[in-house]
């Protein structure tokens, strides 16, 4: 999650790790957090095997979030607004700006609300941890957030 800083001497600089993805199961927007599609629950018809490169992959198209997310899940953050069956890229890990779905502060364990793909304060000691704000989170605004598509663990 965090390697050496080379931008200046002092401190930790977050990993980034972007990828390209295929939205699948409607269009997606710049913000929202989305997961990748799983072949256990048949998320969509288009995502057919496992396989690390393939465009069919679990490993490369993503669907609406669902909350709460469960432990083994994986999510990323768009980085633009993806069309339907369109590409986009996605982060799955680093800092971010992502959807606030509640007024969480700086530093409040967050998890996705669901359909709307946006970050809110976590409920529950079951949630998962997706992000940890940067700022202070607003309804529907874009926030700076540590994401970490893979979680933080539960609360």
């Amino acid at each position: 999650m965090f390697k050496a800083s080379v931008q200046s001497p002092y401190g930790l600089t977050p990993t980034v790790i972007d990828v390209r993805v295929t939205a699948r199961g409607g269009a997606k927007s710049k913000g929202e957090v989305v997961k990748f599609g799983t072949l256990a629950t048949v998320s969509d018809a288009a995502i057919t095997d496992t396989a690390v490169g393939s465009k069919t992959s679990i490993f490369s198209n993503v669907i609406e979030a669902a909350h709460p997310p469960i432990t083994g899940q994986l999510h990323g953050v768009c980085l633009e607004d993806i069309a339907d069956d369109g590409e986009g890229m996605v982060r799955f890990q680093g800092v971010v700006e992502a959807l606030g779905g509640d007024t969480s502060a700086i530093g409040t364990p967050c998890t996705v609300e669901g359909t709307s793909g946006e970050l809110i304060g976590t409920t529950t000691e079951t949630d998962v941890v997706l992000a940890l704000p940067l700022e202070a989170l607003t309804n529907g605004g874009l926030h700076s957030v540590l994401f970490n598509g893979a979680g933080f663990g539960n609360v």
